[in-house]
């Protein structure tokens, strides 16, 4: 075995014995592994000129963030930091050598921007034309409440950044947008994300493009959607999957809209309380599913496939009821799509097809007046 050291990673190369007895490399004997991974430390009582460990911590997060190298994490202690992190965050390799920001367990840590600011993180390029990713932020409250745009921005082909177990609140625009060619593979991950948005044009989260996961958020009082995946200048928005969150009371629209792409999924959420309906299917969604979620109280349809230009919408295993406008009798399933097959849903109020091609099978409906809340609910999971 050959050992070489390039740039910092150490080269492992393993010479095998091909089967004629003559020495080769073996295609799978070649393995890279980062020098030793390091964490540093961020409080509100250090100093940027410290060296960043536990006992000298980096005062602001940007000096922090600009030492890190992949598979390094920086630990932020408790506290209030008045920073904007545009482009500030380099990038990790891969996800077992990722770049990690993180509150320090058990302490509370709020970034809070300055007035004027124009987000509180922003993922482009931290190396000029080349995108972010690999990238963790975990644990932290992102305030927008002096911000002019959004909590989060990812663009300009930054992807893999994974949003863990955070609050995003306050925004006057978004709490999350992920938008622009390549910004794909992000995940959000067990954060509350409320409060954001001044008009119908906000959201909780704004997808626009393929295989984001958001998983186990509680999304509420945001002044649009609640997520909101589309796109509108390209058929982008593709394979994005929502489950296993709460969504509930958006001021103005629907708690999820699966819109314009292909192969979205709203699978296995609690969906109650949004303005007009639970989920919601438009602008031309081709094969999107809505499965084993629970949704109720709505003043219009509790599922709405709004029109013929959505194709191949799979309803299913859905328990849906109290749609209708405050009288809690309405329709809770309706659709106008183009062969939906709606099969083995439960539902109060029933379901309304004027739709083309439809598949409607294994539905079915109350046998008494039930009375669903979001305490009952609640109570039973």
């Amino acid at each position: 075995m050959r050992t070489g050291c390039i740039a910092g990673v150490l080269l492992l190369i393993i010479v095998g014995i091909q089967a004629d007895g003559k020495n080769g490399l073996c295609s799978n004997a070649v393995f890279a592994a980062s020098a030793r991974s390091r964490t540093y430390y961020v409080a509100t009582n250090g100093r940027d000129r410290y060296r960043g460990t536990e006992n000298r911590p980096f005062r602001t997060i940007a000096r922090g963030a600009s030492v890190l190298m992949p598979g390094d994490t920086l630990i932020v202690k408790g506290g209030t930091y008045t920073e904007e992190l545009f482009r500030k965050v380099p990038s990790g390799t891969s996800w077992t050598t990722p770049v990690t920001i993180k509150a320090n367990p058990g302490e509370t840590v709020i970034i809070r921007p300055p007035a004027g600011a124009n987000r509180v993180f922003h993922f482009e390029d931290y190396v000029r034309d080349v995108p972010d990713k690999y990238i963790m932020i975990e644990g932290l409250i992102l305030d927008g409440i002096n911000i002019r745009y959004d909590c989060i921005k990812i663009t300009g082909g930054a992807n893999h950044i994974r949003i863990k177990d955070c609050e995003i609140m306050n925004a006057p625009g978004n709490g999350v947008i992920i938008s622009g060619a390549g910004c794909d593979d992000n995940e959000i991950i067990g954060c509350k994300i409320h409060d954001n948005g001044r008009s119908t044009r906000d959201h909780g989260i704004y997808v626009k493009t393929e295989n984001n996961l958001i998983e186990g958020c509680e999304i509420h009082h945001n002044s649009g959607y609640g997520v909101h995946v589309y796109n509108e200048t390209s058929r982008q928005a593709n394979c994005n999957t929502i489950k296993n969150c709460r969504v509930y009371n958006q001021a103005s629209e629907a708690g999820i809209l699966l819109a314009s792409g292909e192969a979205n999924a709203a699978q296995n959420n609690l969906v109650w309380s949004n303005h007009t309906n639970g989920i919601k299917v438009n602008y031309g969604a081709t094969n999107s599913l809505i499965s084993d979620n629970t949704i109720y109280d709505h003043r219009s349809y509790g599922v709405y496939v709004v029109s013929n230009t959505c194709t191949g919408t799979l309803v299913r295993k859905n328990f849906v009821a109290n749609s209708g406008w405050g009288s809690g009798t309405g329709v809770d399933i309706s659709n106008q799509g183009t062969e939906t097959v709606i099969e083995d849903n439960v539902t109060g109020g029933g379901i309304y097809n004027g739709g083309k091609g439809a598949i409607m099978k294994g539905n079915s409906r109350f046998t008494a007046i039930l009375f669903v809340n979001a305490e009952m609910v609640r109570g039973l999971l």
